[in-house]
């Protein structure tokens, strides 16, 4: 990866008006994201826009990471929406959606949250993927082990509902854990 992305940086500063220039530039910011350098990436990420004039469910969905990694989620929230908005494929827009679920919890903005399960449920089903890791199920679960984390009075009701709902869901058992868990450290 060290060694591409010194490749990639050379052909964007010798090669200005190169016929893959934005292909080269969104690489270059996905290697620079997954190396740590996201003041890099984010740079290539508004070169990119400007040179594109549009949009990139892929420059949104790498630079929505780097802020989540950030902890800025209100912007991770905006360009993981915006990923999902604008995704060619089904398995981009669950992708992005699931990120902006996630977020959203973490922004605390569970109204949003509540509208991007039901779009989450609408993509899964539609792609016909019920069992898929980054299904609804599975962010509803994600909701309620994040509550037990905050010691949350809703993280009990959240895991019972997932295990009654979802009995042949893969993290079934990370559910029934996590209340054992939680019902250990209930104050009698």
């Amino acid at each position: 990866d060290i060694e591409a992305v010194s490749l990639l940086e050379a052909l964007l500063q010798m090669q200005q008006d190169h016929p893959r220039r934005a292909d080269a530039m969104r690489l270059a910011m996905e290697l620079h994201a997954a190396q740590g350098a996201d003041a890099r990436a984010l740079a290539l990420a508004e070169a990119w826009r400007q040179l594109s004039g549009g949009a990139s469910a892929t420059v949104d969905f790498t630079a929505g990471g780097m802020f989540f990694r950030r902890g800025d989620h209100r912007q991770a929230l905006q360009l993981f929406q915006n990923a999902a908005n604008i995704a060619t494929t089904l398995t981009d827009r669950r992708r992005a959606l699931f990120n902006s679920a996630v977020t959203a919890v973490l922004a605390g903005d569970f109204t949003l949250y509540q509208s991007l399960l039901g779009q989450l449920e609408v993509v899964t089903s539609a792609a016909g993927a019920g069992g898929a890791e980054d299904s609804a199920a599975t962010l509803e679960l994600e909701k309620a082990l994040f509550a037990a984390a905050k010691h949350q009075p809703e993280a009990e009701t959240g895991l019972r509902a997932f295990i009654r709902a979802h009995p042949e869901h893969p993290r079934f058992a990370d559910a029934c854990i996590a209340l054992a868990e939680w019902l250990l450290m209930a104050v009698p």
